[in-house]
């Protein structure tokens, strides 16, 4: 037996002025999937000798900016330092995510990241 404490239902009139019966679930999940597509802001930053773009949530910019700042270090040499330091298989915007919450882990660069 379902339980109804897992499930919210709504009716919907379709264009025929039929009832409808369907899931809340989907207006959410559908709601959330455009709010993160909302949220991500894309940005040219120069890695290396090469211009990139990435795509972080506006909170991750923040950050990065207070890192840099607090370290010294411009945007760029910042995530040149992330990506130098990356693995084969970590792609350089999940880098950059993973180096974000470390260093607030730690409250500093990783000895390992270092100029």
């Amino acid at each position: 037996m379902v339980s109804k404490l897992n499930t919210v239902d709504r009716y919907s009139v379709n264009g025929n002025g039929h009832h409808r019966r369907s899931s809340l679930s989907g207006v959410f999940r559908v709601s959330l999937r455009r709010l993160g597509k909302t949220r991500l802001v894309n940005r040219n930053v120069v890695v290396g000798q090469q211009r990139t773009s990435m795509r972080l949530d506006p909170d991750m910019w923040e950050a990065l900016d207070t890192i840099a700042a607090a370290e010294g270090l411009s945007m760029g040499q910042l995530c040149t330092l992330v990506d130098n330091k990356r693995g084969p298989d970590m792609g350089r915007t999940s880098a950059i995510r993973y180096f974000i919450f470390s260093y607030f882990q730690t409250g500093s660069l990783p000895t390992r990241m270092e100029a």
